[in-house]
C-alpha cells in the first residue's frame, strides 16, 4: 500500500464510519475521567491555576474590549505579554479559550473539560496518522490509546502545562494533514493546524512541529517526488515565517531576562538518563513511565519489517531525534528540562512501533521472543536499581505486572481472536492507568487553592488605592493552608480581580528589576523587597515607590515574622490588617504606572496623552544643558523616541529619556513596539496572504482536475 493511501473512512471519502475511532474516543475521555476519582481539581493545579487561567482570563476581557494586549506598563515585569509568548496573542485557539474563560461558572470544570478534550483530540489524531500508513485498526486504536499515557503527559502536562498539551494534541493531527498534502489534497488543513501549533507561543512545540516537518521532508526526499518535497517545503516556510512573528520579540527581547542565557549543563531537574528510558516500561516507577509494551519490539519479524518500512523512515528520523532531545542535556540555553519533550517523543514512537507491528508482528510467538523480552526486562530493573537502589520495590513490581502482561497477550496472539486481543491490550492500558494513580495519585504540580468560581475573586484588595504591590511569598503556605487563597491569590490569578496588581506570573523576568526586588516567577518577593521598595534611589532622591507608581503595599505577614508592620512611614497608613496579611495606603495616591516620575532640576513637562504603549508629553520649560525625564515603565527594548534621545535606563531598569535644551513648547512622544515589530508583522502578512494563495490555486487545479 502507498504510504499515503488513506484507509476507508479515514481521512479520505470513504462513507464508513470507523467504528475504532468511536470506541477509541470513548475509551480517551474514560482515562481523562480516571485522575478525578481521586483529586477532583487534577487538572486545575500547577501552571495552569496560577499562570494560563489567568493569562487566558485577561486575553478574554481585552479581546472583549477590542484590544490584543501587547504589553501593559503597571503589570512590570510581567507585562511584556508579546515578549513572554506563552499568552498566544497570534493564536486563534488561544483567543477562543480566553474568551470562553472569561464567561464561564466554574473554572475547575472548564479546565476540566478543555483538558480531557485534548487527551481526545491527540488520541483520535494518532489513530489517523498511524492508519494514514496503512495500519490494521487495532494497532491504530491501542497506538491512539497509549499515545498521550507516558508519565510525564499523565502527571506533568495533564496538570500544569497546559500548551504543552495542546501543542501535543495537535501535532498527529499536523503530520497527517501533511501526508495528506504530500498525496494531493488541498494544503489547507495542514497550513490551519501548523499555523495553531506554532501559535501556542509555547517553542517548544513550535520544535515538536519541526521534527515532524522533517519527518515528512525524509518521506518526500525518499520517495524522490518533486511535489511531494515542495509541498512539505512550503508547509515548512509557512510555519517558519509564523515563527518568526510568535517568537523573535521574545529573543529581541531576552537581553534584558533572565533567559538570555546560551549555557549548556548536563545536570538539572527532570532529565532522563538512558539507564531509566530503558526501564520506562514499568509503570510502577511513573517519572519516566513511556510504554508498557515495549518489550514486544522483540515479536516483530525484522527481516519482514525491513522489506517493507521505507516509508517510515522519516518517523524513524523523528523519534531518534526527539529522543536525543530528551537524554540530551539539562539545559541548552533557554531550553530546559528535557523530560517535558517526552509527550512530544511519544507521537513518533508511537507511529513508528505501531506501524511496524501492524505490518510485520509475528503471530505465532516462539519461547526465545518471549524470553527475550522478559530478558529486557530483568536487564533494565537490574540497571535501574543499581543505580537508584530505592526504587527496587517498584522495579520489581513493575516486572512482574509486565511479565503478566506481556503473557497474557502473548497468549491471546496465539490463541484469541485479534478483536479479543485488542479488547484485552486496551483494558491492561487503562488498569495500568489505575493502579499509577492508586500507587500516587498525587502529580509534581501542586494546587495553591485559588478559587473554581470567577465571582470569588471580585471582593479581594477591597481597601486598596491606585496601583498594587504584594510583598511577600504566600505560594508554600496556600499550598497546605486554603485560607491564604481567602485573601491572597497566586501568581497571574490577580487579573481575575479589579485592583491593579503589578504582581504576575512570568517566564522571562526583566532581570535586573528581579534582582533590586528579589521577584519570583510568580510574582512573589523574598522580605527584603520592603527595604529596596523603600529606599531613596541616588540619582533622583525619590524613594522607589514613588518611581514603581506604587500606592497600595499589601504584606503577606508570614514573609515578615521581624518586621514592624503596624507603623508605616511617613505618608503610608495602615488600611486594613488581617491573619494573613496588612495593606498600607498612601495617604494621597499617586497617578497609575506608565508616566514621568521623576525630573532633572529644570526640565518641566506637561502630559499629553498616555496608552499602555506611548506617551506625549510637552515641555514646558528645559534648562541650557537639557534634561533627562524618568518614567515608570521598565526599559524593555523597543521604545523609540519622538523629539528626545533615549537614556541610560534608571537602575539598568526605569525608562529614561533625554531632552535637549531648546526644546521648550515643543513636544515628546515615547513609544514603544515590539522590537523587530515591522519584520513580524510582515512575515505574519506573509505566511497568511501565502498560505491563502496556496490554498486557493490549489482548490482550483483540484476544480480543474474533476471529471466534467
Amino acid at each position: 500500500m502507498s504510504a499515503f493511501v488513506q484507509p476507508r473512512g479515514v481521512g479520505g471519502r470513504g462513507t464508513r464510519r470507523p467504528l475504532g475511532a468511536l470506541v477509541l474516543g470513548a475509551l480517551l475521555v474514560a482515562v481523562g475521567l480516571v485522575p478525578l476519582l481521586w483529586i477532583g481539581r487534577y487538572y486545575f493545579r500547577g501552571d495552569t491555576q496560577i499562570a494560563y487561567v489567568g493569562w487566558w482570563y485577561h486575553l478574554g476581557q481585552e479581546v472583549r474590549h477590542g484590544h490584543l494586549p501587547l504589553m501593559e506598563p503597571l503589570r512590570w515585569e510581567a507585562g511584556n505579554y508579546v515578549a513572554e509568548g506563552q499568552w498566544g496573542l497570534f493564536s486563534p485557539l488561544t483567543i477562543l479559550i480566553g474568551l470562553a474563560t472569561t464567561v464561564v461558572p466554574d473554572l475547575v470544570v472548564f479546565v476540566t473539560v478543555l483538558k480531557i478534550a485534548l487527551i481526545v483530540c491527540g488520541g483520535l489524531g494518532t489513530y489517523v496518522l498511524v492508519r494514514s500508513y496503512g495500519a490494521r485498526e487495532p494497532f491504530a486504536m491501542v497506538g491512539g490509546l497509549v499515545v498521550g499515557l507516558s508519565g510525564e503527559s499523565v502527571f506533568l502536562d495533564w496538570p500544569s502545562w497546559v500548551n504543552g498539551q495542546i501543542g501535543v494534541a495537535l501535532l498527529p493531527w499536523a503530520w497527517w494533514l501533511t501526508r495528506r498534502a504530500m498525496a494531493g489534497h488541498n494544503p489547507a488543513g495542514a497550513l490551519v493546524v501548523s499555523y495553531l501549533v506554532v501559535a501556542v507561543g509555547y517553542v517548544y512545540c513550535a520544535l515538536y512541529l519541526a521534527a515532524v516537518l522533517v519527518a515528512c521532508l525524509v518521506d518526500a526526499v525518499v520517495s524522490r517526488s518533486r511535489r511531494q518535497v515542495l509541498t512539505v517545503l512550503g508547509i515548512c516556510l509557512f510555519s517558519g515565517l509564523v515563527a518568526v512573528a510568535v517568537y523573535l520579540p521574545g529573543v529581541l527581547t531576552s537581553p534584558v531576562t533572565v533567559r538570555d542565557s546560551v549555557a549548556v549543563t548536563g545536570s538539572g531537574r527532570l532529565t532522563a538518563p538512558l539507564h531509566e528510558l530503558l526501564a520506562s516500561m514499568f509503570p510502577t516507577v511513573r517519572r519516566d513511565y513511556l510504554l508498557w509494551m515495549l518489550p514486544a519490539v522483540a515479536w516483530l519479524d525484522l527481516a519482514r519489517l525491513l522489506r517493507s518500512s521505507k516509508d517510515l523512515l522519516g518517523a524513524a528520523v523523528a523519534t531518534a531525534g526527539l529522543a536525543l532531545w530528551v537524554l540530551g542535556p539539562a539545559t541548552i540555553g533557554p531550553l530546559r528540562w528535557p523530560l517535558r519533550v517526552v509527550p512530544a517523543l511519544m507521537v513518533p514512537l508511537v507511529v513508528l512501533l505501531f506501524v511496524a507491528a501492524s505490518r510485520s508482528l509475528v503471530p505465532r510467538l516462539s519461547r526465545s521472543r518471549l524470553l527475550v523480552s522478559f530478558g529486557w526486562l530483568g536487564l533494565a530493573a537490574y540497571l535501574l536499581v543499581a543505580r537508584n537502589p530505592h526504587l527496587a520495590t517498584g522495579a520489581a513490581a513493575g516486572v512482574v505486572l509486565v511479565v503478566a502482561m506481556l503473557g497474557t497477550t502473548a497468549w491471546s496472539l496465539r490463541r484469541a481472536s485479534e478483536v479479543l486481543t485488542t479488547a484485552l491490550v486496551l483494558a491492561w492500558t487503562v488498569a495500568v492507568l489505575a493502579l499509577q494513580f492508586a500507587i500516587d495519585p498525587v502529580p509534581g504540580a501542586a494546587d495553591r487553592h485559588m478559587p473554581a468560581s470567577p465571582t470569588a475573586y471580585a471582593g479581594r484588595l477591597a481597601s486598596a488605592r491606585g496601583d498594587v504591590m504584594v510583598l511577600g511569598n504566600a505560594e508554600s503556605r496556600a499550598i497546605h493552608d486554603q485560607e491564604v487563597a481567602h485573601e491572597l491569590l497566586i501568581g497571574s490569578m490577580w487579573y481575575l480581580q479589579q485592583a491593579p496588581v503589578q504582581n504576575g506570573y512570568t517566564t522571562i523576568n526583566f532581570r535586573r528589576f528581579r534582582a533590586r526586588f528579589c521577584r519570583a516567577f510568580n510574582g512573589g518577593t523574598c522580605a527584603a523587597a520592603l527595604r529596596s521598595v523603600l529606599a531613596t534611589e541616588p540619582t533622583t532622591g525619590r524613594p522607589w515607590a514613588d518611581l514603581l507608581s506604587v500606592s497600595t503595599l499589601v504584606f503577606f505577614r508570614p514573609s515578615f515574622p521581624h518586621t514592624e508592620l503596624a507603623h508605616p512611614p511617613p505618608g503610608w497608613s495602615v488600611r486594613q490588617t488581617s491573619t494573613n496579611t496588612v495593606v498600607w495606603t498612601r495617604d494621597s495616591t499617586v497617578p497609575t504606572a506608565g508616566g514621568v516620575v521623576a525630573a532633572t532640576p529644570g526640565l518641566g513637562v506637561q502630559e499629553l496623552q498616555r496608552s499602555d504603549r506611548a506617551v506625549s508629553l510637552r515641555v514646558t520649560e528645559v534648562g541650557h544643558s537639557g534634561g533627562t525625564l524618568t518614567f515608570s515603565r521598565l526599559a524593555w527594548p523597543g521604545y523609540a523616541v519622538d523629539g528626545g534621545t533615549l537614556s541610560e535606563p534608571l537602575g539598568d531598569a526605569l525608562l529614561r529619556v533625554h531632552v535637549p535644551a531648546g526644546s521648550a513648547g515643543s513636544s515628546v512622544t515615547v513609544s514603544w513596539d515590539p522590537p523587530g515589530w515591522t519584520l513580524e508583522r510582515t512575515s505574519l502578512a506573509a505566511a497568511l496572504a501565502g498560505g491563502l494563495l496556496w490554498v486557493a490555486a490549489a482548490r482550483v487545479r483540484l476544480w480543474r482536475r474533476r471529471p466534467m
